[in-house]
């Protein structure tokens, strides 16, 4: 066997199509086989079906233009929610704080951090929280808002390499 590297220009272009023609040419049949796992669920995926359409048309509520409730943050929301099994939502603000919000609109908890949160928040099953912030941390906290643990710093390139990713020879 010739090793991958020792190969032809057009010998490694010709590995690289036909992997591309088997991925493919058999994504339809992963395609149909998560369909039938999942046809019994009325939102089976991120956006619902394959075409990501987002709709519910079996829904049978009106479309209501009165609000539930209102959270006050201190600076703009840049990320979605999560929401939790008991229907906590759980919003991180550029305020930098990470708000658990019941679901009634009162406020369950709020973390303070030292910058801003734009990404959303993690759920475990445990009921851990994980976020990170603009400034490179990252935040493991308890169900009751608690600090669990933080990593501080992830943004430094001292502390990040590509080599621990992506393989380099």
């Amino acid at each position: 066997m010739v090793p991958l590297g020792k190969r032809s220009i057009s010998a490694k272009i010709s590995i690289v199509i036909v992997i591309f023609l088997l991925l493919t040419l058999t994504s339809p049949l992963f395609i149909s086989e998560a369909e039938s796992d999942n046809e019994n669920s009325s939102w089976p995926k991120f956006r619902r079906d394959l075409e990501n359409t987002g709709r519910n048309e079996d829904a049978t509520s009106e479309i209501s233009n009165h609000t539930g409730w209102k959270y006050e943050t201190d600076d703009a929301i840049d990320a979605s929610p999560a929401i939790g099994p008991d229907g906590t939502v759980y919003i991180g603000g550029l305020d930098g704080n990470l708000s658990a919000i019941r679901p009634d609109g009162s406020e369950r908890w709020k973390f303070e951090t030292n910058s801003s949160i734009s990404s959303t928040p993690a759920l475990a099953d445990d009921g851990s929280i994980y976020f990170v912030t603009t400034d490179g941390g990252f935040y493991s906290l308890n169900e009751d808002g608690t600090k669990n643990w933080v990593l501080e710093d992830l943004l430094e390139p001292k502390n990040v390499t590509l080599g621990n990713f992506f393989p380099c020879d």
